[in-house]
């Protein structure tokens, strides 16, 4: 089991990635924040939305929930294609009501994905990041995968012992990090 010709997903030109914000659950902006940096990373909102292993995910799971979002986020895209004032705002109304059940549906779970996620506490998002790809891992083993494609990286790390014998130990490393700090005046702040 595998997944390949990830090029196919590499079409995305950065400058014309925008969409919308989502709904905060809670005191979760912890989860907002990781939940939409994650949908605006091209590669992985690509094979999310469009690779045949991601189309048929049962509902009542935090990837469907989490794929739905990312569709939703990218849907305000279509903002810009002509129509009457009157549709674009029934459309954008829907997706904000879509993003919302979706976004409450983690919110609520957050206990599952960690039991530290306790509601109405403001937490770390970097924990929340681990926590939310592991669980998505054990939910469906295709995003196991893609989560190594993305943001794993193996290294040797070899050492040359008596008689120069060779001792090789592989290291994993996940590739991948998100840290906010609070701040009096935006409440969230992203840093590098």
């Amino acid at each position: 089991m595998q997944l390949t010709n990830f090029k196919k997903y590499q079409y995305w030109n950065f400058a014309d990635i925008k969409g919308g914000g989502l709904v905060d659950f809670d005191n979760g902006c912890f989860m907002t924040s990781t939940i939409q940096c994650l949908a605006y990373i091209p590669n992985l909102a690509r094979v999310l939305m469009e690779h045949e292993y991601f189309q048929k995910i049962p509902t009542d799971t935090l990837l469907y929930n989490f794929i739905s979002l990312i569709k939703l986020i990218h849907k305000d895209n279509q903002t810009d294609i002509p129509m009457e004032k009157k549709t674009r705002t029934e459309l954008n109304n829907k997706w904000i009501k879509d993003k919302s059940t979706c976004m409450k549906f983690i919110a609520v779970r957050r206990r599952k994905i960690n039991d530290k996620f306790i509601p109405k506490i403001h937490q770390d998002t970097h924990d929340f990041l681990i926590s939310f790809l592991n669980k998505l891992c054990e939910e469906n083993k295709y995003f196991s995968i893609l989560q190594h494609h993305l943001f794993d990286i193996y290294i040797d790390d070899n050492k040359i012992c008596e008689y120069n014998h060779v001792s090789s130990k592989i290291i994993y490393e996940r590739m991948i990090t998100l840290d906010f700090v609070n701040d009096t005046v935006t409440n969230c702040k992203l840093i590098d």
